[in-house]
């Protein structure tokens, strides 16, 4: 009978494996991965959810090269993407930034009457940006008199009622870009045209600031400068009657997944009223994943990039009106994106580190040995940074040797650890000298 000589089955291995990606919103992202042998089928994720073939994925495999690109992608796009056969798994970190926001057009120069509303206006390459507005070089805050206004991607700075301190120059700013100055210009009431005539002859008639047209022939009224001042308003002088603002449009609650945005919309009786956010109690500042915006009686909170310490009551109070609603965030299952080598070798008296890394930074992983937990201690070493963990086995000794399991969630990964002594390695290396003698 003939002894068979049989090939030993090749072992899949990855060649060249995925790397991470960083883009900004809006772009494409491309990822490969080279492969052992060739003519093998296998399957893409990102964040857990199986990819298939599309207007933005496009999935291509030649050879020994598998390729994925991602198109038109968005900030809840960022996270885990692995590829998947059989056993082998390669996984990479797709990170999308924000595009920056650019001023498509900026303020231009203004001339008013004293009196007069005065508004600058600026358009944004986007609709969610903070604006803002300096008048010679120092801040614009809201006030009566003041009013910041956003229309879509355009923004308006209007002054109202416009005194001679109010000409300079107005500038607008957003990230590292900004526009202007522009230059307003405020002429003074006594600068309109004044003279004599009668009703429908054409001609001028004599007007002071603030008074009522003296027509000639007709007597002026007590007052300086002969003109018939205008009587005082009912309510305080100088002041308009304080309306209490109330909610038109209550807050909705909203559930979302993580990773993905949250947007939130309330509602007022007033335009003029500025209000504040809060997030499980904690007052929210426009800035990282917190946009505010506000267009007339209309207040928007928009939360990017959710996670899961981000549930809780969102509440907006604008005076004495409020409203509050309830942000539920659903956790993404924990993945791993780097694991372990399957096998690894270390020499007696070393100390072997095991490292992995899951999807999500502040997450707990479980280390066991042939199924039984570790425990940190003079042996056993546990670290962790960011979504980064190791185990460190310190003095390694041929009991060391079996099989070690991370856990995170439902992942799992496995290695197997082998020990040699550093004598044997001696005697090997001997043995093949005399042989060659």
């Amino acid at each position: 009978m003939k002894n068979v000589r049989t090939e030993p089955t090749k072992q899949l291995r990855v060649l060249q494996p995925l790397e991470d990606v960083t883009i900004i919103e809006g772009g494409s992202a491309t990822f490969q991965l080279e492969l052992s042998q060739e003519g093998v089928a296998g399957e893409w994720a990102r964040g857990g959810v199986r990819l298939e073939p599309g207007p933005k994925c496009h999935i291509h495999a030649e050879g020994h090269s598998h390729r994925l690109v991602l198109s038109g992608l968005g900030l809840a796009d960022s996270g885990c993407v692995s590829f998947t056969v059989d056993s082998l798994r390669c996984a990479a970190r797709l990170t999308v930034r924000e595009a920056p926001v650019t001023i498509v057009w900026g303020p231009q120069d203004l001339e008013v009457t004293e009196g007069d509303t005065a508004t600058f206006e600026c358009e944004l390459s986007q609709a969610l940006a903070d604006v803002i507005w300096e008048k010679d070089g120092r801040a614009l805050a809201p006030t009566p008199r003041v009013r910041l206004q956003a229309l879509g991607a355009r923004r308006l700075l209007q002054l109202r009622r416009c005194g001679l301190s109010d000409a300079g120059t107005y500038s607008c700013a957003v990230g590292t870009a900004s526009a202007g100055p522009a230059s307003l210009i405020v002429r003074g009431g006594c600068g309109r045209r004044r003279g004599w005539a009668l009703p429908g002859s054409g001609a001028a008639v004599r007007t002071f600031p603030g008074a009522d047209p003296v027509l000639p022939g007709r007597r002026a009224g007590r007052g300086r400068g002969g003109f018939r001042p205008r009587p005082a308003p009912p309510h305080a002088p100088g002041s308009a009657p304080e309306r209490v603002v109330a909610v038109l449009s209550e807050l909705r609650s909203v559930r979302a997944r993580e990773g993905n945005g949250a947007t939130f919309e309330c509602t007022v009786s007033e335009a003029e009223t500025t209000g504040c956010w809060q997030l499980g109690g904690r007052p929210l500042r426009p800035g990282g994943r917190v946009r505010i915006r506000q267009e007339g009686k209309k207040h928007m909170l928009v939360l990017s990039e959710l996670r899961a310490e981000d549930a809780g009551e969102v509440r907006f109070q604008a005076g004495p009106a409020q409203s509050a609603a309830q942000l539920e965030v659903e956790a993404l299952p924990l993945q791993m994106c780097r694991r372990p080598p399957r096998e690894k070798t270390v020499l007696v008296g070393r100390r072997a580190v095991l490292e992995v890394t899951v999807s999500r930074s502040g997450s707990h992983v479980c280390w066991l040995r042939e199924g039984a937990e570790l425990c940190p201690g003079d042996k056993y070493e546990l670290r962790s940074h960011g979504p980064t963990h190791s185990l460190v086995i310190h003095d390694v000794r041929p009991e060391d040797q079996g099989t070690y399991c991370c856990q995170a969630g439902q992942d799992s990964a496995h290695t197997r650890l082998l020990v040699e002594d550093r004598y044997s390695q001696i005697d090997v290396k001997a043995q093949k000298g005399c042989g060659r003698g």
